[in-house]
């Protein structure tokens, strides 16, 4: 979960920076929630706003929800759910909580840029609002003039708070800590993030 959480907030930070130089819209050097888009060739490459509008290879979609996320084929053989022996592991072929397994060209690191979108969409849902795709679920956003708050809430998460080897549970524990610790616990800029991050599983 760790290199997924790091291009997580590697793409919010991107995207922070791209709004605080450029006007929001469409096109070429405008500001919007795509990663890459800009690319003469492969752009974009994800989404913060729609995981899902973009492919990964084959049927494989990027995720938007923590149910979704990619992880390793792993064939264990004997021993116990605390230790395992694993007989193989298959580098290409991943899985999803629903079951659906994907053969994929890259292993990505362990799906590290591909697993990013399900905190990068909760960021889009903090700021924006809308319906999370996978769970159903409505976030009331702050709204686009208020972008910076939830952008100081991860900035602060992850320079102040996070701790080493963080998964996604963990990770979403902080922001909400982030988000108490800058705006209070009747903030509305904390129940946006408690809203984005339940609405992607967290």
């Amino acid at each position: 979960h760790g290199g997924a959480i790091n291009e997580a907030f590697s793409d919010v930070f991107g995207t922070g920076v791209e709004f605080f130089f450029q006007e929001p819209g469409s096109g070429p050097l405008t500001a919007d929630y795509l990663v890459g888009e800009d690319l003469p060739i492969f752009g974009p490459i994800r989404s913060l706003e729609s995981p899902q509008s973009l492919r990964l290879d084959g049927p494989a979609l990027y995720p938007d929800h923590f149910g979704r996320r990619l992880r390793f084929a792993i064939l264990i053989v004997e021993g116990t759910q605390a230790e395992p022996i694993v007989l193989a592991i298959f580098p290409l072929i991943f899985l999803d909580d629903q079951g659906n397994f994907f053969i994929l060209g890259s292993t990505d690191f362990g799906a590290v840029h591909w697993n990013a979108t399900i905190l990068g969409h909760a960021f889009y849902l903090a700021i924006e609002g809308g319906q999370n795709a996978t769970s159903g679920l409505m976030v009331q956003g702050v709204g686009a003039a208020n972008r910076e708050q939830i952008e100081r809430v991860f900035f602060r998460a992850m320079t102040e708070i996070m701790p080493r080897f963080a998964d996604f549970p963990i990770a979403a524990a902080v922001l909400c800590q982030s988000a108490r610790d800058l705006f209070g616990v009747n903030s509305t800029v904390l129940r946006a993030v408690d809203q984005a991050l339940l609405a992607v599983g967290l």
